[in-house]
C-alpha cells in the first residue's frame, strides 16, 4: 500500500504546485498556506522539488499586510505559525519573513478572552497556541500569568453543570449553559493548551491542577450507556444529549481520546492513559458510513483526519489495533479519490448544499490529505502543531 500511497501523494503535489496561483486566499487552512506547507515539507523529505515555494511564500507574505483578523483558520495567526514553522525546517530564511508582532497577538487573545471567546479556529487559543511555538515566546511568564489566571476563574470557579460557556464567533456571543465538546472550538483544545504550559514549564501547578478538574469534568459528562459512542458536538443545560457524533479531528471520541492519551503521558497518570485508550480503541470498532459520518477524504471530517489519529496512536504504543485501523482508514482515504474531475481524485463533502466540491485547503481538501499520507510514508508529525494534535 506504501507504493500507491507514494503515487497518490506525488499526484497531490503536482496538482497543488501546478494550481497553486489559482487559490485566492493566502490561509493556512483554505488557501494557500497549507498548499506551501505541503510542498515544502514534500522538498525536505525528498519526495518532490518544486520551484513554486519561494513565489507562494511571498506570495502569502504580500497578502498578509492587508489581513485584519487576527484568529488562526481565517486570520494571521495560522500565517504566522506556518511562516515560523517554515524557517525552523530552513526552507526560507528568518530574515525573509517580517517579525511576529507578539504584542498584536497577546492584546487579542487577552481581549478575546475576557470576551468569552476561547475558541481555538476562531478565538483566543490560536493566538495563544502560536505564542507557545516562538521559543522566545515561552519564557514570558506574566503574559502567561493572565492568560491562566483568566481560565481559572472561568474553570475552577464554574457549576458542575458546565464548564466554559460555548462561544457563538458569528453573533460575537456566549451561548448560556452550552459547552463544545469539539477539539476545533472546545473543552479538549483548552485541555491541550494547559498541557502545553505544564510541558513549557509555565504555571505548572495551577495548570496541573485545572487539568485534572476538565479530566474529571470529561468523565463525568460521558454517556453511560454502552454503545461505543463516548462524547457529543456539544450539551446544554435542561437538552438531551446526542452522542452519536462522527469519527474526526474536529468533534467525537477520537480526537478527545488522542488529547487524553497525551495527557495521560505528560501528567504520568495511569488512569487517564487507561480511559483513553478505552475510548480510542471503541473508536477503532466504527467503520461504516452510519457509524463513522465520514463522505470524504479531508483531514477536518474526512477519513485522513482518522487516518492521521490512528497513525499517532501506533506510533506512541506499537498497539496492532492501532495498526490495523491506520492501513484500514489510509485505504479508505485513497479509495476516496473517485472523481474524474477533482484534485488528484478528491473532492470535499458540504454536507449542507450535499454536493461535492474541489478544494486545495489543508483541513477539508487536498493539501491536508497529502501531509497525511506524507506523514504515513515518513513517520514526521511535525506540521500536525497546527491541529493542535502535536506530542
Amino acid at each position: 500500500m506504501k507504493e500507491f500511497c507514494k503515487t497518490k501523494l506525488k499526484e497531490i503535489i503536482q496538482c497543488c504546485d501546478d494550481a497553486w496561483e489559482e487559490v485566492d486566499s493566502p490561509f493556512l487552512f483554505g488557501g494557500k498556506g497549507g498548499i506551501l506547507l505541503l510542498l515544502s515539507l514534500a522538498e525536505k523529505k525528498d519526495l518532490s522539488k518544486s520551484m513554486n515555494i519561494e513565489k507562494i511564500a511571498q506570495c502569502i507574505i504580500d497578502d498578509e499586510i492587508s489581513i485584519t483578523d487576527i484568529t488562526f483558520s481565517n486570520g494571521l495567526a495560522g500565517i504566522y505559525w506556518l511562516l515560523q514553522y517554515m524557517v525552523n525546517i530552513d526552507s526560507i530564511e528568518p530574515e525573509d519573513i517580517s517579525a511576529i508582532p507578539t504584542q498584536i497577538l497577546k492584546n487579542t487573545s487577552v481581549n478575546l478572552l475576557k470576551q468569552g471567546n476561547f475558541d481555538y479556529l476562531h478565538g483566543a487559543l490560536g493566538c495563544i497556541y502560536i505564542l507557545l511555538y516562538t521559543n522566545k515566546n515561552k519564557n514570558e511568564h506574566t503574559y502567561y500569568s493572565e492568560i491562566i489566571s483568566i481560565f481559572e476563574e472561568q474553570i475552577i470557579s464554574s457549576s458542575t453543570s458546565y464548564m466554559i460557556e460555548d462561544f457563538d464567533h458569528k453573533i460575537g456571543k456566549k451561548i448560556a449553559g452550552q459547552v463544545n465538546w469539539g477539539l476545533s472550538h472546545g473543552i479538549p483544545s483548552i485541555f491541550k493548551f494547559l498541557l502545553k504550559c505544564v510541558s513549557h514549564n509555565i504555571e505548572v501547578n495551577i495548570a496541573t491542577n485545572m487539568l485534572f478538574v476538565i479530566f474529571n469534568y470529561i468523565r463525568s459528562n460521558s454517556n453511560r450507556r454502552n454503545t461505543g459512542y463516548h462524547f457529543p458536538y456539544s450539551s446544554k443545560l435542561g437538552v438531551p444529549i446526542n452522542f452519536n457524533t462522527r469519527l474526526a479531528w474536529c468533534y467525537g471520541d477520537l480526537s478527545l481520546g488522542l488529547i487524553l492519551y497525551q495527557g495521560s503521558v505528560i501528567l504520568k497518570n495511569c488512569e487517564m492513559q487507561k480511559y483513553a485508550l478505552e475510548i480510542l480503541k471503541d473508536t477503532t470498532r466504527r467503520k461504516t458510513v452510519d457509524e463513522t459520518m465520514i463522505y470524504d477524504a479531508g483531514i477536518c471530517h474526512g477519513s485522513a483526519g482518522v487516518a492521521h489519529i490512528f497513525n499517532k496512536m501506533w506510533h506512541y504504543t506499537k498497539d496492532e489495533l492501532f495498526k490495523e485501523a491506520t492501513d484500514y482508514w489510509i485505504q479508505r482515504t485513497l479509495n476516496y479519490a473517485s472523481h474524474r474531475d477533482g484534485i488528484a481524485g478528491y473532492k470535499m463533502y458540504n454536507p449542507t448544499k450535499n454536493m461535492y466540491t474541489n478544494s486545495y485547503g489543508l483541513l477539508e481538501g487536498a493539501a491536508g490529505i497529502g501531509l497525511v499520507l506524507l506523514s504515513y510514508l515518513t513517520g514526521d508529525f511535525s506540521w500536525d502543531y497546527c491541529l493542535m494534535i502535536n506530542d
